[in-house]
């Protein structure tokens, strides 16, 4: 639950950016500021370990304060996003200018974010390779650095033709950096500015107006934030419909596609081995922990090990978490389930037989590295996993709405996913253990998945080309409607 505010500033002085929030009442008393920021931090690590990167990441931005050991509920989240927007919002009109509209032949896109992560840009480097081949825009990369310490970055970029612009970004002074990326677009006569990291940063950037149109491209749906300047807002998802509607906002769709470079280890079958034995069936999860370690997603495996004997669990993480061990030694299963670390999925994908992916936070690129290798995954069919996500829509919906690029693509999915005896995604928990236990007895049911999945790789998630020409038709709606 969130307290109400009777007193908010964002003061610039001396180059520095702070956040002086005064005036809360915790109980009807008083606190002071160190206090109000660690229960803040407190909170924000609560929702890290949740899996809540995009809550966790915003609560250490700005010291907004969330009361308590409960996880807030989803209204007042949206209250808290709302909030936050209109903070951050305020305090960037001060520095705001007159755009300029500039006549380019060719209309120029920015991609603008935080250099820090350069996996961030693997959508994105091939929207601009697309463009780059074509004639509708030219495309930019404007990263924020607090060095230019991102050669391997601007040569990948450079090679496709597009230029790299390194703004230098200081954490003590971010309304200065905020300005130097404005002024940087500027020069460059910048049409269309999208930004592809958390909106922190946007917000402040959005409410100084950096470009003509401004738009926001994300796989998470954050609640109403169209109104803070934001003329479109871009998500990944399901090629069955053109936008989808999240609270108060309308989010444009387009499909994820990505491409993975195959690895090769000779020694798969010598480090299998490790694990179990020629009768035994390798189950694993790759992702993060703390998705790992939902209960009601540990509930599952558990009742997968006790239903199949010839199974074994392994799973993955930075650090292993005791609570882990811990249930699967009440559950008498510790003997079975081994915590591998943070291995290589082009080796760990080739050696295990299922994966088990988890929720109610699914994994991401990892699930569909594994698939690329053959693997059969088992996904919840709910908005956090590709198959819930993608797959889901595509075979349930009558009838087609989204892009034409994307319609050959669409009947495919659909008549080869109607050929499975069985969906290819589980609609809840026993239906979960259902098919595990499936998976796990029928060869032929694991070939089936494994192969729809293939299909699904070879014609959507690979598909950069649908994917980039979906992009390119959703900002030109964009700018139909504000100019």
């Amino acid at each position: 639950m969130f307290h109400s505010i009777s007193k908010r500033l964002i003061e610039y002085r001396d180059g520095k950016f702070k956040k002086c929030l005064a005036g809360y009442k915790i109980n009807s008393s008083k606190c002071q500021i160190d206090k109000l920021h660690s229960e803040v931090v407190a909170a924000a690590k609560r929702f890290e370990s949740q899996g809540q990167d995009d809550l966790a990441n915003e609560l250490f931005f700005i010291s907004f304060f969330v009361k308590g050991q409960k996880e807030p509920d989803e209204a007042s989240y949206n209250l808290w996003v709302n909030n936050f927007s209109k903070l951050i919002f305020n305090a960037a009109k001060r520095y705001s200018i007159p755009i300029p509209y500039w006549k380019n032949k060719v209309p120029k896109i920015a991609f603008v974010g935080l250099g820090d992560d350069p996996s961030a840009y693997e959508h994105i480097y091939f929207i601009c390779k697309h463009l780059n081949e074509g004639e509708n825009y030219q495309p930019h990369l404007f990263l924020f650095s607090p060095n230019d310490n991102l050669n391997s970055v601007k040569a990948r970029f450079n090679e496709i033709g597009t230029p790299v612009i390194i703004v230098n970004f200081n954490e003590s002074a971010i309304p200065r950096s905020c300005t130097q990326m404005r002024d940087a677009l500027h020069k460059e006569q910048i049409d269309i500015a999208v930004w592809v990291h958390l909106p922190s940063l946007m917000f402040f950037l959005f409410g100084m107006k950096i470009a003509a149109t401004q738009v926001f491209i994300s796989q998470y749906l954050h609640p109403d934030i169209a109104k803070f300047k934001i003329d479109g807002l871009i998500t990944y998802g399901t090629i069955a419909e053109k936008s989808s509607i999240f609270l108060q906002d309308r989010w444009r769709v387009i499909p994820s596609a990505i491409k993975i470079i195959p690895g090769n280890n000779p020694e798969i079958n010598i480090k299998r081995k490790r694990y179990a034995d020629d009768n035994t069936i390798i189950l694993a999860t790759f992702g993060r922990i703390e998705k790992i370690r939902q209960e009601t997603f540990l509930k599952c495996v558990a009742k997968i090990l006790q239903q199949s004997k010839n199974t074994v669990y392994l799973y993955t993480g930075y650090e292993d978490d005791i609570k882990i061990a811990n249930f699967f030694q009440r559950k008498g299963l510790l003997n079975r389930v081994k915590f591998v670390g943070w291995v290589d999925i082009d080796v760990f994908a080739q050696m295990i037989d299922i994966v088990l992916d988890s929720f109610p936070l699914a994994t991401g690129l990892t699930a569909i590295k594994a698939s690329f290798y053959g693997k059969p995954i088992l996904s919840m069919g709910n908005n956090y996993s590709y198959m819930g996500r993608d797959i889901k829509p595509i075979l349930e919906k009558s009838g087609f709405s989204g892009f034409a690029q994307a319609e050959s693509v669409y009947n495919k999915i659909r008549e080869a996913a109607f050929e499975l005896p069985f969906t290819p995604y589980a609609q809840n928990n026993s239906d979960y253990i259902l098919k595990a236990e499936k998976l796990v007895q029928c060869e032929k049911s694991k070939i089936q998945l494994a192969s729809f999945q293939a299909l699904c790789l070879e014609h959507l998630y690979f598909n950069t080309s649908l994917m980039s020409e979906v992009f390119i038709e959703q900002i030109k709606d964009i700018r139909k409607t504000i100019i």
